[in-house]
Parts: C-alpha cells; sequence; structure tokens
C-alpha cells in the first residue's frame, strides 16, 4: 500500500491539467494553478470551485478539483469529481487512474460480478467517444451519406451500382451505431442516475425513514446507483445489488452543472 500511496503522491504533485484558453477564466485558472503548485489546497480549491460555479464545463476542471480534495483527505468529493471529469470526458486517463486508486482506500469492499470479453471491448469501444467526437462523427457519416446518395443518382446513374449501394450500407450500419452511441452518451452526460456517499457513515433502511429496518451501513466514497427519491430520502442500489433509503444529504450526485 505504501508504494502506490508513494506513486499515486508523485503523480498527483505533477502539474494539474488545464485546457481552456478562454480570456474570462484563464486568470482565475493561473490564480488556482499557482495555488496549487504552492500546496495551498483551501486556495486552489475555491478559484477552482468558482470556474465550476460560473458554468465552466472541464473535465481537466473537474480533475484538479478532485485532486484539491484528495489532498484535504475529502474522499468521498475526490471520487465525486473524478467521476465528473469522467462524464465529461471518459478517456481521462489520469482521472481513470486516480479514481481506480483511490477506491482501494474506501472501507467499503464490494465485489461485483466481472464483464465478460465482449462486454469489456464493447465498454472500451463506448468509452473511447466522448459526447463531442461521437456527435462529430455521426455527423461526418450523415454528410458522407449524402454525398454518397448524390452521386448513386448522377455519376452513377448509368453504371453498376454494387460498389455504391454497398458503401451505403456500411455507411449507414455506421451512421445507427454512431447515432445510438451519440444518443447514449446525451442520455449518460445529462443523467443523474449515480451518487457518492461524502459523509463518514451513511446507514441505508428498507424504507424512507429511521423507523425502518436498518438494511446496511456503508462509508464516505461508496458508488451507488440512484432508484427512487422521497423527499429527504433516496433510494439507492449498491453495487452487488443490495438496495436501501437513505438520506439526502448524505450522498451528492454526479451531476454536470448547466444553466
Amino acid at each position: 500500500m505504501k508504494y502506490y500511496l508513494i506513486i499515486f503522491s508523485l503523480f498527483i504533485m505533477l502539474f494539474p491539467v488545464w485546457a481552456d484558453n478562454e480570456d474570462l477564466v484563464s486568470k482565475t485558472a493561473d490564480q488556482a494553478i499557482t495555488a496549487y503548485h504552492n500546496k495551498d489546497y483551501d486556495t486552489a480549491l475555491t478559484h477552482f470551485l468558482y470556474l465550476e460555479n460560473n458554468n465552466i464545463i472541464n473535465a481537466d476542471l473537474f480533475y484538479n478539483i478532485a485532486n484539491c480534495y484528495f489532498r484535504q483527505s475529502q474522499i468521498g468529493k475526490a471520487i465525486l469529481y473524478y467521476k465528473k471529469a469522467l462524464k465529461v470526458d471518459p478517456a481521462h486517463q489520469a482521472a481513470a487512474s486516480n479514481l481506480k486508486f483511490i477506491l482501494t482506500l474506501t472501507k467499503d469492499k464490494i465485489d461485483t460480478p466481472e464483464n465478460g470479453a465482449l462486454s469489456r471491448f464493447l465498454l472500451r469501444l463506448y468509452h473511447s467517444f466522448d459526447l463531442n467526437k461521437a456527435a462529430l462523427f455521426t455527423a461526418v457519416l450523415f454528410f458522407i451519406l449524402i454525398i454518397l446518395l448524390i452521386l448513386l443518382q448522377t455519376v452513377f446513374q448509368n453504371r453498376d451500382k454494387s460498389l455504391p449501394i454497398f458503401l451505403i450500407f456500411l455507411v449507414v450500419i455506421l451512421l445507427v451505431i454512431s447515432a445510438t452511441i451519440s444518443y447514449l452518451k446525451y442520455q449518460n452526460f445529462h443523467s443523474a442516475s449515480d451518487a457518492v456517499v461524502i459523509a463518514q457513515t451513511a446507514i441505508g433502511y428498507s424504507g424512507p425513514g429511521v423507523e425502518y429496518t436498518r438494511v446496511f451501513t456503508i462509508h464516505e466514497g461508496m458508488i451507488c446507483q440512484i432508484e427512487n427519491t422521497n423527499d429527504d430520502w433516496m433510494l439507492i442500489k449498491l453495487p452487488n445489488g443490495i438496495g436501501g433509503w437513505v438520506q439526502t444529504n448524505l450522498l451528492e450526485i454526479v451531476k454536470i452543472k448547466e444553466n
């Protein structure tokens, strides 16, 4: 464990990543990064959160916020923001690596069924595109389809149509796949189906109230799926399939703030 802690500490001590060059936020971003370099994580976090509260949606921003929370030993919040970074950019390797490591530091170790080879391949394919790339690829395929249809009616009007028809068939298949991925990405980006325990301890009950039977006790950093809400209570499902009602203020939803 010490070996991994050393590697992780060295990793997050590297210069925090920042990819947004907008003039409006560059000064705040510079101040945040400077504070982070000076190990003033409170100030860095304040500046980074200011950017988030001003509707800056950026995977690197969420990654940096997560690093600050980790430095403050707020494991739940760190996991929350690594998840946010991956929601914006599923291919963000730094966020994925840090999340994988920080989950080893949580108190709850719940085994989940391992995916098969085909499922892992499909998940890698799905996560290889973010929403913008998937939408762009879909638009390009649609444009290519239009061009092929025009060529079919003009250049190949009096010729053998086997090749253009085959290409059109292939492009249509790719277009359907790409459009499906884009739709799923859009739904996932705007969804609020996951939550992270940010309190040290959270008790799950069989109903929305402390008078119900206790079902489980979970701890900071646990990632769960939201099934339902009822006033100040949230019905969640753990990775092992067990469900229960938990007080809403003990959790924070993995959701991207938007206008």
